[in-house]
């Protein structure tokens, strides 16, 4: 028995919030990652100059 088109339309929109459940973690980690990142790298100049 093929799916009605209600059904179709729900996978649809569940797969596209899906995908952008997806993309926003994956830019928030990306966020995460990169503030470390250039916090290590300020934490280690200051530690490098410091007199």
């Amino acid at each position: 028995m093929p799916d009605s088109p209600y059904a179709q339309k729900l996978r649809l929109h569940r797969a596209i919030l899906l995908s952008g459940h997806f993309l926003f973690f994956l830019y928030a980690f990306h966020a995460v990652i990169s503030i470390r990142y250039w916090f290590a790298i300020d934490i280690a100049i200051r530690y490098r100059y410091r007199s």
